[in-house]
């Protein structure tokens, strides 16, 4: 299910909204052929797991964009030559707050990952299971 809380709000409110799964847009960077995030660097986007987060505090949420060009912008400041930067799309469930930009989640699932010259996207999407049946928890 996905719950949108009223605006401004530090706590969720059920508003009566189920809407499923939301689609959203996502960069990570690439290290040691893993991705993991740009903000927390030190946390790894485990292949073919669920990542859960608490998006009632504003930092330990899993944030993904509703555009990709704004998930693109985010990591704009990252790209140089010593820099992978792997783009795609997540889809988040749980509880979900709403952004103007885009979306804080209690749980993500990566759902695809873009082509690119600068890094195996094949390999990439073999490694996380991206062409198998996915079953939510």
């Amino acid at each position: 299910g996905y719950t949108v809380p009223t605006a401004g709000s530090d706590t969720f409110e059920d508003a009566g909204i189920r809407a499923g799964e939301v689609v959203a847009y996502r960069c990570w960077l690439l290290r040691d052929g893993l991705l993991t995030s740009a903000f927390q660097s030190e946390f790894v986007w485990p292949p073919g797991e669920i990542v859960e987060g608490n998006p009632e505090r504003v930092f330990e949420g899993v944030h993904a964009f509703k555009s990709r060009l704004d998930a693109c912008r985010y990591l704009g400041e990252y790209e140089d030559e010593h820099v992978i930067v792997v783009s795609g799309t997540v889809d988040l469930w749980g509880d979900v707050y709403e952004h103007e930009r885009g979306y804080r989640a209690s749980k993500a699932e990566i759902k695809s990952i873009d082509d690119s010259p600068h890094y195996d996207a094949v390999a990439l999407r073999k490694l996380y299971k991206l062409n198998r049946k996915r079953v939510r928890k």
